[in-house]
């Protein structure tokens, strides 16, 4: 997709384009942190308490993965082989920065000597392969995808041990 391609469809001049983006894949960046925001539902280095925290994350996963589910084609297009690699590197970015805020939201609660910035890229590596999982199955169960997801991952973080009803995240002192 080139500049001329977005403006003529969007029926905008190229320096109206400029105004707002260097080129193509900023656009495409600042258009999936818009995407992902608006289906996450948290903002950046936002912070919840420690009894809200599981259930906030567990309704983010749900929103996205549903999301794969019911734009089934539009995924699989997007994170397929086939897809563009420049936008698959922009949905990636802007995943990891959501669960690098995530992760430091997390790590407030316990004494795990864990790199925000390395935890936050390997959860969202794996949310993204699950996301790609989804698009390319047949299930439609999102409850169950949500739970296999975050059974997988760490127990510090609220998407792992801890985010069932009846659960407990693990925090430093205890339960």
């Amino acid at each position: 997709v080139t500049v001329s391609e977005l403006c003529r469809e969007a029926d905008i001049h190229r320096t109206t384009f400029y105004k707002h983006y260097s080129d193509v894949p900023d656009f495409v960046r600042q258009q999936f942190a818009s995407i992902l925001d608006e289906l996450i539902g948290i903002p950046l280095n936002s912070r919840f308490s420690y009894e809200e925290t599981p259930r906030v994350y567990r309704e983010a996963a749900t929103r996205v993965f549903a999301a794969v589910v019911g734009e089934r084609a539009v995924y699989r297009r997007l994170l397929g082989r086939e897809g563009d690699p420049g936008s698959q590197r922009a949905l990636l970015d802007g995943l990891i920065a959501r669960f690098t805020s995530a992760a430091e939201n997390c790590l407030r609660f316990t004494g795990a000597p864990v790199d925000p910035e390395a935890a936050g890229a390997a959860m969202a590596g794996a949310a993204l392969l699950l996301a790609e999982r989804l698009a390319h199955g047949e299930s439609t169960d999102v409850d169950s995808a949500v739970d296999a997801w975050l059974d997988c991952l760490p127990g510090w973080f609220a998407g792992g041990w801890g985010n069932r009803p009846g659960d407990v995240m693990y925090h430093e002192g205890g339960e």
